[in-house]
């Protein structure tokens, strides 16, 4: 999956072989605790990295690839569970060294209390976002010209999604999570 320097990057996705994460809304759904936060960790970590991955299993009629990521020498399902972002999977069969190794950093975080394991009062509750409708897949309930109208001319914190193409982003408008797509005025495609 290499390039030359006038390639587009290749782009996959995989899922990490040995972690077991908190989910983000669906549909009409609500976050796992700490669902936003273990997302952000692992974007920040990754984003404009080269990585390395090894296909750990694939499961049969689903498309999807389990593997093991690496930045550098850097495991990221270490990184991950060291910051208390996600669990290791119980695995079945014959324990691996590498699970044995997650088992410890899960161990690690828990009893430091962070991530996952923050038991401070109102730390579970904080860490479920309250999304509206826009931001779980329903985005004919977001009133776009309300939206315009209140912050025409005004600057937005955001976080960009996806770059649809050179002229158009999927954006969430920090801090109500409202998810819309904005269009770069000025650009022809």
């Amino acid at each position: 999956m290499g390039m030359t320097k006038v390639e587009i990057p290749p782009e996959k996705t995989v899922l990490l072989a040995h972690l077991s994460a908190p989910r983000l809304a669906r549909r009409g759904g609500q976050d796992d605790p700490f669902a936003w936060d273990s997302r952000e960790f692992l974007q920040k970590l990754c984003i404009g990295m080269d990585v390395v991955f090894r296909t750990e299993y694939t499961i049969p009629n689903f498309s999807r690839e389990f593997c093991s990521v690496f930045i550098g020498t850097t495991n990221v399902e270490n990184e991950i569970v060291t910051h208390g972002w996600a669990k290791a999977k119980e695995f079945k069969g014959e324990v691996t060294p590498e699970h044995t190794e997650l088992l410890r950093l899960e161990e690690q975080a828990r009893q430091q209390g962070i991530g996952l394991w923050d038991r401070s009062p109102g730390s579970v509750d904080a860490a479920i976002r309250n999304l509206p409708s826009s931001a779980v897949g329903d985005p004919n309930n977001l009133d776009a010209m309300g939206l315009l109208a209140a912050n025409k001319g005004k600057p937005l914190e955001a976080i960009v999604e996806q770059v649809r193409d050179g002229s158009s982003l999927r954006v969430y408008l920090l801090p109500k999570f409202q998810f819309v797509q904005v269009f770069v005025a000025g650009i022809q495609m």
